[in-house]
């Protein structure tokens, strides 16, 4: 997974390392994509018998063995805490229960794994840290769970439309950009980093997805 169905060849532009896609082209910055007509509306969707809850993914509000099934979809990385996390979702589940996550994965290597996090914090400082496949096995492991099954895919992001999601502020905007000019060649290469004329243009970041039983 992750190739890029692109069949134009790549070529290095003058700045070394850096990989340039031909022809491309990023908007000034500070200039926004004009927005779609449907954006900034949004239609309550009613399902019955279900039920929405607030509360806090570290002290879940259920008894004892409530759910069949809990899942988490790429939020964790938010969590101060992930391993009571870990030990809360096995407390609600029933035995026998499921727990699926999805979330960012760091890579094993160390020097790998400080950059992916360093650019997320720019990016969004709500980013305590993307951790390894095997953090979070530890963390299952010490709950009680068993893992059934996990899996790594790769997703290509496009820079601007990944900054303009949060409305990045331009100050921590340069530094991202920085960081990714001064990436070292195996970041470049690892997360599949492309430059346009002015900056980066695109990368790909690595996801876990695991099935654990309690």
């Amino acid at each position: 997974m992750g190739e890029r169905s692109d069949p134009r060849p790549r070529r290095r532009d003058r700045r070394g390392p850096h990989r340039q896609r031909p022809h491309a082209r990023r908007r000034r910055r500070g200039h926004r994509r004009r927005p779609h007509p449907r954006n900034g509306r949004t239609r309550p969707i009613v399902v019955p018998l279900l039920r929405g809850v607030v509360g806090d993914a570290e002290g879940l509000p259920f008894p004892d063995d409530t759910f069949d099934a809990v899942s988490c979809r790429i939020a964790a990385h938010h969590f101060p805490d992930p391993a009571t996390f870990v030990a809360e979702v096995a407390r609600v589940l029933a035995p026998g229960g499921v727990f699926v996550l999805e979330d960012n994965v760091a890579p094993d290597d160390e020097v790998l794994a400080e950059f992916l996090n360093r650019v997320e914090r720019l990016r969004d400082p709500t980013h305590v840290e993307s951790y390894s496949e095997q953090r979070w096995r530890d963390w299952l492991d010490d709950a009680g769970f068993v893992v059934e099954e996990t899996a790594w895919v790769r997703r290509t992001l496009e820079f601007d439309s990944w900054v303009e999601r949060i409305g990045v502020p331009q100050a921590r905007l340069d530094e991202l950009q920085a960081a990714f000019d001064k990436a070292p060649n195996a970041a470049r290469r690892y997360f599949d980093i492309w430059y346009a004329e002015d900056g980066v243009a695109s990368f790909t970041t690595p996801k876990l997805l695991v099935r654990a039983r309690a």
